[in-house]
């Protein structure tokens, strides 16, 4: 949305999980590339992310610009899922015990940084004529 009035609409928990989800299973996507997929696969995805981060890690850009980690995050996520058919059970269990450790973290991390909010803007807020 351009402007975000409600900042706590009824679908952003839904929505955290959903994101957060898809990231963690991109990144045990990407923890799998060495050794399942073709070197040259591996090699353009590091390189790719490595871009990516050189270019937006060191300012403060906007969060649109992190959609090119999102748009390579879906096939990544997709592909682990799909060699989770390989395993035996127990590194199955393994892997959804860490996802859902990464999404209730990255939910915690996410709920202590909005309750920061008040805090920022008043530090942000220049005083009143008058007071000091």
């Amino acid at each position: 949305f351009t402007y975000s009035r409600d900042l706590d609409p009824w679908y952003r928990v839904p929505l955290a999980i959903f994101n957060h989800a898809l990231v963690a299973l991109a990144l045990l996507g990407a923890a799998l590339l060495p050794g399942r997929a073709p070197r040259n696969v591996t090699i353009l995805i590091a390189a790719l992310v490595a871009a990516h981060l050189a270019v937006h890690a060191t300012t403060a850009v906007e969060m649109r610009f992190g959609l090119p980690l999102l748009v390579l995050a879906g096939p990544l996520a997709a592909w682990a899922c799909l060699q989770w058919r390989k395993w035996p059970v127990r590194a199955c269990l393994v892997a959804i015990i860490m996802v859902v450790a990464y999404v209730g973290a990255a939910l915690v991390l996410s709920s202590w940084v909005r309750e920061q909010a008040p805090s920022i803007r008043a530090w942000q807020t220049p005083p009143a004529p008058g007071r000091t």
